[in-house]
């Protein structure tokens, strides 16, 4: 089985991107901002 993507809903995009680098290693790129339909994201990677 693969899982290619999960997407996770959070209030504090800033919070969730230090949780995920603390606790699982993650390398985070940087925040892809759609300020047209208030829409940001991140794709860390494990």
């Amino acid at each position: 089985m693969f899982i290619d993507h999960v997407a996770i809903y959070v209030n504090d995009l800033e919070a969730a991107k230090d949780f995920f680098i603390k606790y699982f290693a993650a390398v985070s790129g940087e925040i892809y901002r759609n300020e047209k339909n208030r829409f940001f994201l991140i794709f860390p990677r494990f």
